[in-house]
């Protein structure tokens, strides 16, 4: 079976984005990997942001998405940025 997964962590000035365009098939590696490069590029005290994009936040997540959305919001709490989340 093919995987459609889809999403790409990277830094925008103060900003961290990761844009999740397709999720079907997210597995715990990816979820995992995802936090993993999003705390990599905020260890960096210039960035103030952390924005998660993409079609797959729209309306309600797939299960495995939601847990990386409430891994994030953990994350940026951890290092004092605030999370936005779009389209919601």
């Amino acid at each position: 079976m093919a995987r459609n997964v889809e999403w790409d962590v990277t830094r925008s000035g103060r900003t961290v984005r990761i844009d999740v365009y397709a999720a079907d098939d997210l597995s715990e590696t990816d979820a995992h990997a995802m936090v993993a490069a999003t705390e990599e590029l905020l260890v960096d005290d210039e960035v103030n942001v952390v924005q998660m994009n993409g079609p797959v936040l729209k309306g309600r997540p797939p299960k495995r998405v939601a847990g990386v959305i409430r891994a994030m919001d953990d994350l940026a709490h951890k290092y004092g940025k605030p999370l936005t989340i779009s389209p919601v």
